[in-house]
């Protein structure tokens, strides 16, 4: 186990044996996160000791009082409590875990401010809040049974790695760019990566995302959802005909607005969302049946009818969620097929000019700062000449380091990222577009259809080339590095 795992496995552990208490002052009508109890100075003869709260954020969250699960520090502290402090029934207790703690709290004042309860069904209503929360963790950790002990949906020994090296990549190569982790989850990767295939004798080289599935003989292999030159809104999908309503909305929006019933693989129907993925030009469906759909997003208690209209693969938008940072913000989710969650939508207007603002003042436009990585100068001055810069210390999400190139993509007007130096691939792109249409000829006379598109390729009987343009197509074609790849007939 690595030293990262060990370290988030105990502070795992920790938090799932530590409460804490929220408190809810009735005097001021806020929900606190209790610190301890203040001892006054120079207090008088019976005077009493103060409550100590504080905000209850992620910032203050190292201050909040922890309590064991497994002892009853919780009945000892508030029995010396109402011993030492004045007027104890200004407060209402509530004990929470300590890490939904902030989350909670933010809920129930939520509720306070709204609701315009007071007395006793203040008390219900804010009791009924920790209760559906409590209900909640029960169904995740009974979730939780059928994962892995980490939250994964595949497991590590269980994936057929030989799927991946027909793809043209290792496991060492993956584990390099941290690329397994999101994998593990169930999710595709993010990124476009380049996969190496073998078609025929010939190798072509396609850009595509990667996803783990689960095999017939209980193995995870790796499957891909390559890039395709135009996106396919014409052809029927999976037996659904895409009325222009439905076009609009996934070419602007990414997400049809709707759930229609689909043909699935086993000739039945059911009705699914379908996300069009704009990096790879592929549409992607998910089952309604296997939607999940959190209560609380971002803090926000979704009502039955929100939880319905994302179900239906509508847009809900929700005001007062928090960030990460502790800060309230608005904004549009959606169910998104191709991830597979729920994702937010922002104004996607104002990013389009920023994009045109981009590749008109390239210089002045780029960020500083790109996937969690701040650029030095040297680096900053080469993406602001057009140069390609390669960095070692990007950091993924649990602070990992992984290597990538970077540069500023003219036609996007914003940075963009490989695995793999770009130059490379465009010194190779002459040759990889060779492999991709070289005409190979059946026994039956006809083209193949991967290969159907090459210029001036050797013709059916002949074995030298007739001109120059066939010289080179031939020499570029034998020279071509070899790599392992999948055979596809």
């Amino acid at each position: 186990m690595s030293t990262n795992q060990s370290k988030n496995q105990k502070s795992d552990q920790a938090n799932d044996l530590t409460d804490t208490l929220l408190v809810h002052d009735t005097e001021t009508n806020k929900i606190l996160a209790v610190k301890g109890i203040k001892k006054k100075s120079g207090k008088k003869p019976g005077e009493k000791d103060e409550l100590e709260t504080v905000d209850p954020t992620k910032r203050k969250e190292n201050s909040f009082l922890k309590l064991n699960k497994n002892e009853d520090m919780l009945s000892n502290f508030l029995k010396n409590f109402f011993s030492q402090i004045g007027n104890p029934t200004r407060f209402n207790f509530f004990k929470v875990p300590i890490e939904t703690a902030v989350m909670i709290a933010k809920k129930m004042q939520q509720f306070i401010d709204t609701a315009k309860l007071e007395g006793k069904e203040l008390l219900e209503g804010l009791k009924d809040i920790l209760s559906k929360n409590n209900n909640k963790n029960t169904m995740a950790k009974q979730q939780n049974k059928t994962e892995n002990s980490n939250g994964n949906h595949y497991s590590i020994e269980k994936i057929d790695w030989k799927s991946l090296e027909n793809l043209g990549y290792s496991r060492e190569e993956f584990e390099k760019f941290n690329l397994l982790d999101s994998l593990l989850k169930g999710y595709k990767t993010n990124d476009m990566l380049t996969v190496s295939l073998k078609v025929g004798n010939q190798e072509i080289e396609t850009q595509a995302k990667l996803w783990l599935e689960q095999g017939k003989d209980g193995l995870a292999v790796f499957n891909m959802l390559p890039k395709k030159n135009e996106i396919e809104l014409d052809k029927k999908f999976q037996g659904h005909e895409f009325t222009e309503e439905d076009k609009t909305n996934l070419l602007e929006r990414g997400n049809m607005g709707r759930a229609v019933e689909l043909i699935t693989d086993n000739n039945t129907k059911a009705f699914h969302v379908i996300t069009l993925d704009k990096d790879t030009n592929q549409l992607v469906s998910f089952p309604v049946e296997k939607m999940r759909i959190d209560d609380i997003i971002k803090g926000v208690t979704l009502t039955p009818d929100q939880k319905n209209l994302l179900l239906e693969g509508k847009p809900v938008y929700l005001e007062g969620m928090l960030s990460k940072r502790d800060t309230l913000f608005n904004g549009e989710i959606q169910f998104n097929a191709f991830k597979g969650h729920i994702e937010f939508q922002f104004d996607k207007g104002n990013s389009k000019i920023q994009k045109q603002d981009n590749s008109q003042n390239q210089s002045a436009e780029i960020p500083k700062t790109f996937r969690r990585k701040e650029f030095t100068f040297d680096q900053y001055n080469k993406l602001s000449k057009g140069e390609t810069v390669y960095i070692t210390d990007f950091k993924d999400g649990a602070g990992k380091e992984y290597p990538g190139y970077v540069w500023l993509n003219k036609e996007k007007g914003e940075l963009d990222f490989n695995f793999k130096n770009p130059n490379k691939l465009k010194q190779n792109a002459t040759t990889a577009e060779t492999h991709k249409t070289q005409v190979a000829v059946n026994s039956d006379g006809k083209t193949n259809e991967a290969t159907k598109n090459i210029k001036e390729p050797l013709k059916s009987g002949q074995s030298t080339p007739a001109n120059k343009r066939q010289q080179n197509t031939q020499k570029e074609t034998n020279n071509a590095p070899k790599k392992r790849g999948r055979r596809v007939s």
